[in-house]
Parts: C-alpha cells; structure tokens; sequence
C-alpha cells in the first residue's frame, strides 16, 4: 500500500477522516510511519505509528529517550558555557556570544519536536499495539460501525459512557484544540439556523400546532446563538489581551479559584485562569448546543407517521434532511464534551 507523504503527525486531523479514508497510511519527513483507525469504544478515529514489530517498537522508544537525554545534556553544557563567558573580565555581551557558539546550529523546529516527549507521540508499545510481531504493517481492521453504537436508547449520544482517553494513547495540541472550538462555535448559528429551515420548509408545523418554530428560533438566539459569540470573544480576550488577574478572579468557580490562589506566581495564575475558563465557557455553550438540537431531532423523531407520508416527497426530504444534521451535530457535541473532559484531565 502506497504511503501519503506529510510533514510531520500534527498534519494528520482525525478528525476529518471518513470512515473510508480509514485504511490509508502516512509518512513523514523522518521515515515515521503511520495509519488511523476507528476506536469503537470511544466512537472516535485515532492516529497511531506503525511499526514491523516488537523491536523495531522498542527501538523508537529508546531512540527518543536518548535524544532527549542527549539534548537536556547539551543544553545544560550551553547554560554553564554562558555563565562562565558572561564571567570572564572584559567580555559583555554573553548572551550575544553564547548566541554565535558553533553548537547552536540545531533548527528551533526540531528542538521543538524533541521537547514533545513521548505523551505528545503517538508511540504505541509492542504491548499496546494492534500489529505486533507482523512484517505486514498491517493495523487492526475498524470495527463495524453500526447506528446502536453511535446512540444510545433515547437516541442521545452519551458523553458519560466512555473515560476519558489516556494521555500516552492519543495526540492532544491544547492550542490547535481551542483553535478548532472557537471556529465551530462560530459557525453553529448556520448549522442550527439550517435544521430550522428545513423543518420550516417541511410545513409539517402550521398555526393549528402548539409548536412555534419562530418562538423556539428566537429562544435559541438568546441561549445559544449570542452565547457561543460570547463564548469565542471571551477566549480571544483571554488569549490575545488578557485583563489583570484580579479581573476575572470574581467570574471562576469556587474550585478553580482556589486552584488559582494556591499559586504563588502571577504568571501562572493567569495561565490557569485562560485555560480553566475557557475550557468552562466551552463547555456550558457546547452542552446548551447539544440539548437545543436534541430538542429540534425529537420534533421531527415525535412526529406523526401518518402525518408526515401524507406530505408532499420534497416535504419529507426536509423532515429527513433536519434529522440527518442533527444527529450529526449532536455527535459532535458529544466528542467535543468529550474532548473537554480529557482535557481536564490532561491539563488540570
């Protein structure tokens, strides 16, 4: 099977993936190989590294280890190099100097590449791996996904089923994490705007019904709609021009202003703050998605069979449409809420 070449693991979006893209395989600039699959437990595709076996498993591991090692190493000779430069009567500039030493030729993307560590990789042991002891490369097949699997009884996707993914079997980017959240938020008032015009079209609902699909639109605004604005400038506030730590002290939760206070450093105080509120507003405005477009799937799960054949085909395509995108929309609230709580425990 033909390799896709990339650049680096990070090109690889799980989550643009389609079930039948499943199969395809990737190499990155450096050789590493990898394939993607579909985690039937946890309802998500994932990225894992292909090895030929055990050995060559183990040899990755210890080949990371040791630059890593290595690095700390040099880095630490570095730092005791500029010290004694920067010690020497009659030499200013130390920082200048260290800056011109013959062993700073290492790229700063690779230095970063390094500092990731094995959590960052998506390094699967040979006891951890799906293909082990077999030349063929070949990753374990993708489960059959069937519609049981993606929802539950009451035709919801439950967030509690599954826990959270740990750290060493997944790759999370905080930033590119956010980054993503933010952008969905800001188109969630099309998507939702979308099923309502499809049940609007359906002309299922008329006045003689005790639903106001133009009440239910402006209840949605209100909730949803401004909230998820709301929600995206208060990350780019927090992120790109972040008031003092005294600010938002008065909006955290009790917990997460305890966790706050018991740091000493006004730097890292701030951090905490960005991260746990805006992990906090995401998550209050992604639950509020979830529950208005369940609202919206159940009108059109709850309506009368007899009702609906008697409406024209076009009609009926409308109905279809607006559950299709629904359901849709709701798994992806699901695994964002997901997202969200191993987050929490990654980053606490």
């Amino acid at each position: 099977m033909d390799y896709i070449p990339i650049n680096s693991i990070d090109d690889i979006d799980p989550r643009k993936i389609s079930i039948r893209d499943i199969n395809k395989r990737y190499v990155d600039r450096n050789g590493n190989r990898y394939a993607t699959r579909f985690n039937l437990e946890t309802r998500r595709v994932e990225v894992v590294q292909l090895f030929k076996n055990k050995q060559e498993a183990l040899q990755v591991r210890t080949r990371i280890l040791e630059q890593k090692k290595a690095e700390q190493k040099e880095r630490g000779s570095r730092l005791k190099g500029d010290s004694e430069v920067a010690a020497a009567p009659g030499v200013t500039g130390g920082k200048q100097a260290a800056h011109s030493m013959p062993g700073e030729d290492i790229p700063v993307n690779d230095m970063d590449d390094m500092e990731m560590g094995l959590d960052d990789l998506d390094v699967e042991m040979a006891d951890q791996s799906p293909f082990q002891g077999d030349a063929s490369e070949q990753p374990a097949s993708p489960p059959a996904i069937s519609a049981s699997a993606a929802e539950d009884d009451e035709g919801d996707f439950d967030t509690n089923a599954a826990q959270p993914v740990a750290p060493s079997q997944r790759v999370f980017i905080e930033k590119q994490f956010m980054e993503e959240k933010s952008a969905e938020l800001g188109k969630i008032k099309e998507r939702q705007q979308i099923i309502l015009n499809n049940l609007k079209s359906s002309n299922y609902w008329d006045s003689k019904t005790d639903i106001n699909l133009t009440d239910l639109e402006r209840e949605m605004d209100l909730s949803v709609w401004q909230p998820a604005d709301e929600a995206v400038n208060y990350y780019r506030e927090l992120y790109g021009y972040p008031r003092s730590v005294g600010h938002y002290m008065m909006r955290l939760l009790p917990e997460d202003k305890q966790a706050v206070e018991s740091e000493p450093d006004e730097t890292r105080r701030l951090t905490m703050i960005q991260r746990r509120e805006t992990r906090r507003t995401f998550e209050e405005i992604f639950k509020k998605i979830k529950s208005y477009t369940h609202r919206l799937m159940e009108m059109v799960k709850t309506a009368d069979t007899a009702k609906v054949r008697s409406l024209p085909a076009n009609s009926q395509k409308s109905l279809n449409d607006a559950l299709v995108s629904s359901q849709i929309l709701i798994q992806e609230c699901a695994e964002t809420l997901q997202d969200i709580q191993f987050w929490k425990h990654r980053y606490p």
